[in-house]
């Protein structure tokens, strides 16, 4: 019951703070219900709202879904499609709640699960995949890895995927970042509008032949970058 009034405020609370910042299509939310993971995890339950996967495949890569599940529907599954393929260090933070996800989203400069944290910390290289609004099936890259995320534009492009530059809100350019947290210091993020990942799932979990096509090219172009590294 108290779970419940307090959710219910801070969905007021929200909606009363929230505002939409545009860039084209694509709509970004301004704050965050959590500031970090100790917050969520107090309020939250494990198992029931949301839930970890992880693989320490102990590759140099790793690709990871902070919000992953109901948060934003697709990352988590393509994530784990991706890390099968070329048996990549895999995590995703799962939400599992039957509506309003986006309350377990936390920002990736602000993400500090231990678990994520210790996984990205190990591996050389870091692919963070993310959702935002938009009808067309774009994914804008960003990150501050651009060698590897130009290896990847370019192997998506040819897969027939369009692949724009993130504009500044979400281009995961912070150092505190998680995709950046890595041995090299720097990492990939890819933002995928809501087009494109509802071409992944064929249900509301069930992957589809858009999600193989575009986990067997994200791969593809990790694997074309990890080949030219000593």
């Amino acid at each position: 019951m108290l779970k419940s009034i307090r959710k219910a405020s801070m969905f007021l609370t929200m909606a009363a703070i929230f505002s939409a910042m545009s860039f084209g299509s694509v709509v970004y939310a301004a704050s965050d219900t959590y500031m970090n993971f100790a917050e969520l995890n107090a309020n939250e339950v494990y198992g029931v709202d949301y839930k970890i996967e992880s693989k320490d495949n102990r590759s140099p890569v790793a690709i990871i879904a902070i919000h992953g599940g109901g948060i934003e529907v697709g990352t988590s599954q393509l994530a784990k499609a991706t890390s099968d393929l070329g048996s990549y260090n895999y995590y995703a933070f799962i939400g599992m709640m039957k509506t309003g996800n986006s309350i377990l989203h936390i920002t990736s400069d602000n993400f500090d699960e231990k678990t994520a944290r210790d996984l990205v910390a190990k591996s050389r290289l870091t692919v963070s995949l993310h959702g935002c609004t938009g009808t067309d099936k774009v994914t804008y890259l960003g990150g501050l890895d651009t060698s590897l995320g130009k290896q990847i534009q370019k192997s998506l492009t040819a897969a027939g995927f369009i692949v724009k530059p993130a504009p500044a809100d979400m281009a995961g350019a912070n150092i505190k970042n998680i995709a950046n947290a890595n041995l090299s210091g720097k990492g990939v993020q890819l933002e995928m509008t809501r087009g494109l990942r509802d071409s992944f799932l064929s249900t509301t979990s069930t992957p589809s032949s858009s999600l193989a096509k575009y986990s067997a090219a994200l791969n593809k172009g990790i694997k074309a970058y990890t080949a030219t590294l000593k």
